[in-house]
């Protein structure tokens, strides 16, 4: 019985040890295994559960000897609980399971890693570190998982400028500007960046996900409202003009959102002295057909109207 609980276990902590060594040399093609480990800690994971897969298995090699039948029963089922502590010890320490113990969590899938990230009532931002070689990073989208608030639909506005140079151990901060969000809700949403390397054309794509409670905005600057809340268009005819208020002389940056939620930037306008702006009839595709939305933002995009909702028939 000794040697069958000893060899079942050491053979349990080798697999686990492969799969985490592997994850750790899943470099920049990014393959993982493991979601949510970065490649240096996965390889120490990995290396602590093969040794203790090695000592089980030399555990199940001793002789036994007369006399110590229920010495070797606590020994057995002592070694047993004791190396499964340690290996789930291990894998909290380095977030293995953050995302089913914790309400707030966020990741990348290999080779990036999120150092922090906030989610605020009008600001998303993430800080991103690059665990692989040197890449160009080519996008970074956030597609929340709609509430039922405001017919449902949110909307992120990305603001940092692409494509960004990222070297090796790097960070940098993505921001976006999302609406319509509320204080003490739960945000989720998926997130997806694509990258290319020095030595290939290829595009990668790698996709990672966000929960966290919606908190109060410390860094939105203005209030931006706009007249309107909807309007129906038949596809391939221009919107009706939309009316907004803020700040007196401010410019404020227009765009149009499809149904995929892929971003049509649209120029910008600028407020009067009195506060209040109007759109142009800016021309609405015939398809895609549905559920479009207008937002502004300031041009420092710490701020975000809520959406203008567009039927399109």
């Amino acid at each position: 019985m000794r040697k069958v609980v000893y060899n079942i276990l050491g053979s349990l902590f080798l697999v686990f040890g492969v799969v985490f060594l592997v994850n750790s040399l899943s470099g920049i093609t990014g393959l993982v295994v493991i979601e949510d480990v970065p490649s240096s800690d996965s390889g120490f994971i990995g290396g602590v559960f093969i040794l203790e897969g090695v000592a089980l298995f030399i555990l199940a090699q001793r002789k036994r000897k007369k006399g110590q039948a229920a010495m070797e029963f606590l020994m057995t089922y002592g070694w047993a609980i004791l190396a499964a502590i340690i290996a789930i010890g291990i894998l909290a320490y380095f977030g293995v399971f953050r995302a089913s113990l914790s309400p707030n969590v966020a990741y990348l899938n290999s080779p990036f890693y999120v150092n922090s990230w906030t989610v605020q009532q009008q600001n998303v931002q993430f800080e991103v570190r690059n665990d692989g070689k040197d890449i160009t990073i080519q996008s970074f989208n956030i597609r929340p998982k709609d509430l039922n608030e405001n017919r449902g639909f949110i909307y992120c506005i990305g603001s940092t400028t692409m494509p960004i140079k990222l070297k090796s151990q790097s960070s940098v901060v993505f921001k976006s500007n999302c609406a319509p969000l509320s204080v003490g809700n739960p945000f989720r949403a998926e997130l997806t960046l694509t990258y290319t390397t020095q030595d290939s054309n290829i595009l990668f794509e790698t996709r990672g996900y966000v929960q966290d409670t919606i908190k109060t905005d410390v860094f939105s600057q203005m209030s931006i409202i706009t007249t309107t809340s909807s309007q129906n268009v038949g596809g391939g005819n221009p919107a009706q003009p939309v009316g907004v208020t803020g700040p007196a002389n401010t410019v404020l940056k227009v765009f149009l959102v499809d149904p995929t939620r892929k971003v049509y930037p649209q120029g910008t306008i600028t407020t009067s002295g009195s506060g209040a702006g109007t759109t142009p009839a800016y021309a609405i595709p015939i398809t895609p057909k549905g559920t479009w939305a207008m937002l502004f933002t300031d041009v420092d995009s710490t701020s975000i109207s809520p959406p203008v909702f567009i039927e399109v028939t």
